[in-house]
């Protein structure tokens, strides 16, 4: 078994923030220094909501800013080519499809 290793209470000051470090490296101060630079608001530009959730490529699992909980949601699914194909196929089916 590994060890765990050890993640600053000042970083990571419970654990929401201690998660976010071990899945993103991402502690407190770096989360506010983003929600601060997004002034709080969900990086998708149509979007209004406050931004909670650290978004990150689901490829290469780079961070890339924050975004709503639906937003985040959202665009997990749009990640997936499959689920595209599949949301797509239902919409058609169902008399959905708009261009």
């Amino acid at each position: 078994m590994g060890t765990a290793t050890a993640i600053c209470s000042t970083c990571a000051p419970n654990e929401r923030f201690r998660a976010l470090v071990r899945r993103y490296g991402v502690d407190q101060q770096m989360f506010d220094a983003m929600y601060f630079e997004q002034d709080g608001q969900c990086a998708v530009a149509s979007c209004v909501r406050e931004a909670k959730c650290v978004d990150h490529d689901h490829v290469t699992g780079k961070v890339r800013g924050l975004l709503c909980q639906g937003c985040n949601v959202a665009i997990g699914f749009l990640e997936s080519p499959e689920w595209m194909e599949g949301a797509h196929g239902y919409l058609v089916e169902h008399g959905g499809e708009r261009r």
